[in-house]
């Protein structure tokens, strides 16, 4: 079975002793991912890093059992990573947590398309099954 272009993965990035696991969709913005979350504890380039690292995938999309404690925290006991969002208008899938309790988003529409950003969970987000039935909004209602 071959992988889709701009389809999730799990992947795994090393170096030594250490790892980093991303959702995001190829190795290489993996291993972008794991160098910004590390480039303030290294001095080292981008192009080192590479030669240093290695990645392998994990095979599918991996919900972690610190992001279901993050999402029960959170109010959003539903939510998995690969799960489908709309923040504002556009839309996205989460691929993790981070350290002040929100999601991690990849955008696959919009300014942002490609990009993974820092969401607040109930600020202007929808969630969607897997049928892409909206399950929890967290939308303004227009007045």
């Amino acid at each position: 079975m071959s992988k889709k272009i701009g389809e999730l993965k799990t992947y795994r990035v090393r170096w030594d002793d250490m790892s980093w696991e991303f959702t995001t969709t190829s190795p290489g913005k993996a291993r972008y991912m794991a160098y910004i979350d590390s480039c303030d504890c290294f001095e080292i380039t981008f192009k080192k890093f590479i030669e240093l690292t290695r990645v392998n995938s994990t095979g599918g999309i991996i919900t972690s059992e610190a992001f279901k404690k993050n999402a029960e925290y959170r109010g959003i006991p539903f939510a998995y990573c690969g799960m489908v969002v709309k923040v504002g208008d556009d839309m996205g899938n989460i691929v993790g947590h981070n350290d002040s309790a929100n999601l991690d988003v990849l955008f696959s529409s919009g300014k942002y398309k490609g990009i993974v950003l820092n969401c607040h969970p109930h600020s202007e987000m929808e969630y969607f099954d897997a049928k892409g039935e909206l399950i929890k909004s967290f939308k303004k209602q227009a007045a």
